[in-house]
């Protein structure tokens, strides 16, 4: 970057020791204007006001571009498509465009890295001043702006502003669509499909499912997952947070035993149970594994009582009956013989068929299924003594049996009331 020559010190020089100082984008943008003079604002890609420059009081610099108190996005539409239509021209001056709008000129900038625009730095130029300077501090200040985000994009930026939340809205919302019916929509959704080379696989999407009340609680974890882990977008809808994981290759660098022990961690913390999909490279079919992680949440009750991170990979039988018994019924995948003890129950005032889901279900570890019925494993064992008479069929017969297995994760489902 070149000396301007009626300055008291080059570009580079000024905003370089800046940043060495610890500055903020807010500061740079003063600093610009403390020394050459140039009113400046930053707008994110929404074409909102994040940032904006001290300027005298003696006249307003921005008024030619306000229309009953709002930025006129009329005159913005062509400068910013021109400056998004040339960014991936390597000659810094296509990323610039000039505004005149009664007499007053102001210098439009694009702000991005690689070829990801992350927003737009205008300048205000007075006819005193000299316009092809402006133009340079302009990019000169576009370029520090950029370095600041992608050194730091959750301190410099909203933990959640507009460009994350329309990308996980594509993501992770499936049931309608975002309608454009505002320029700054149209614009954001152009500014986003440049974005998906950068969401590499291997992928995951994880479910938070809370109680109709326990939304503030989402928006917490939510902050608190994008600190931990920002390789992800989430989207809050209803009742449940939706994340979407990705960069989880290992040969690519990514980790899967980071991405899971920092889930375990916000789960411990929080006391919720993060329902995770199997993971997958196909983005198109990240509906499917929404659907996953989505019912694995809703499970989660009938699968463990404590919090932490449930995986599909662990609980592959327990789904298989769950989107079953959603089309045909819980009733049609109870076996005869649990259709027995769910009687036997009934008649006899005794818990067997509850006792009998969480035996199997724990492949007939007595320790973890007496934890779960809150009973001592002495009475476990005398309750399946019981149920094997009943039944006229082994321990062994029992835990080996798959069919009766899965007849009896859809039977614990029912006796829940989770239809």
């Amino acid at each position: 970057m070149a000396a301007i020559d009626n300055s008291r010190c080059s570009i580079s020089g000024l905003l370089l020791s800046e940043m060495h100082n610890g500055a903020t984008i807010q500061s740079l943008i003063d600093k610009v204007y403390d020394t050459w003079y140039y009113p400046s604002m930053f707008l994110n890609v929404s074409r909102h006001i994040e940032y904006y420059s001290r300027y005298s009081s003696e006249y307003d610099p921005w008024s030619a571009l306000f229309h009953n108190g709002s930025l006129d996005q009329d005159v913005l539409d062509g400068p910013i498509r021109a400056v998004l239509s040339n960014r991936r021209s390597g000659n810094k001056s296509d990323h610039k465009k000039s505004i005149s709008i009664d007499g007053q000129t102001y210098i439009l900038t694009l702000v991005h890295y690689g070829n990801a625009p992350i927003g737009f730095l205008l300048m205000h130029c007075t006819r005193s001043r000299s316009v092809s300077a402006a133009c340079e501090i302009s990019l000169s200040l576009a370029e520090a702006i950029a370095f600041l985000i992608e050194r730091d994009p959750a301190v410099n930026m909203p933990d959640h502003d507009y460009l994350r939340n329309y990308i996980a809205r594509e993501l992770l919302q499936f049931d309608e669509r975002t309608g454009t019916t505002t320029p700054a929509a149209g614009t954001v959704e152009y500014i986003a499909s440049l974005l998906w080379p950068n969401i590499r696989p291997a992928y995951r999407i994880a479910a938070i499912t809370l109680e109709e009340n326990g939304v503030d609680s989402l928006k917490d974890v939510e902050k608190e997952l994008f600190r931990a882990h920002p390789e992800n977008y989430s989207l809050i809808k209803g009742n449940t947070l939706y994340m979407f994981f990705y960069d989880l290759d290992p040969e690519l660098g990514g980790s899967e035993k980071e991405l899971r022990d920092r889930l375990e961690t916000i789960a411990e913390t929080n006391s919720v149970v993060i329902a995770l999909s199997s993971r997958f490279d196909d983005i198109e079919m990240r509906q499917v594994y929404r659907r996953q992680a989505v019912d694995l949440s809703r499970m989660a009750d009938s699968i463990t009582g404590s919090y932490g991170v449930l995986d599909a990979d662990d609980h592959y039988p327990e789904q298989m009956i769950y989107a079953s018994k959603k089309r045909i019924g819980s009733e049609v995948l109870m076996l005869s013989e649990l259709t027995y003890i769910r009687y036997y129950d009934e008649k006899n005032g005794t818990e067997y068929l509850e006792t009998l889901c969480a035996y199997l279900r724990y492949s007939g570890i007595i320790r973890c299924a007496a934890a779960e019925l809150h009973i001592e494993p002495k009475s476990l064992r005398y309750r399946i003594k019981k149920i094997c008479d009943i039944l006229n069929r082994s321990r062994e017969e029992l835990l080996s049996d798959k069919a009766l297995l899965l007849s009896s994760i859809a039977s614990c489902h029912a006796s829940n009331g989770q239809n």
